[in-house]
């Protein structure tokens, strides 16, 4: 069993240092929830995942990873599915 290892104070810097820089940059004033950006890599196991900008409507701001292999295939066709009806 994988046992989870409590961050590092420099880690824990970095993890606020890239929230506020996230912050900063205000993604959620260029891309919509369901515009996915690809080719992010986890530099543990090289697994790539999709990323998804939340926030467009002013009601939280996040950034989604997604790395299943069958999510982040599946995706973009429900999107494109989502967007099609909003805009029918």
């Amino acid at each position: 069993m994988n046992q989870a290892k409590e961050p590092t104070a420099n880690q824990l810097r970095q993890l606020y240092s890239a929230a506020a820089a996230f912050r900063r940059a205000e993604p959620w004033q260029t891309f919509y929830d369901s515009d996915l950006i690809g080719g992010v890599e986890n530099p543990i196991d090289k697994t790539i995942g999709y990323c998804s900008v939340m926030g467009k409507s002013g009601q939280h701001f996040a950034l989604g990873v997604f790395w299943a292999k069958r999510v982040c295939s599946a995706l973009p066709n429900l999107w494109a599915a989502v967007k099609f009806r909003i805009r029918r």
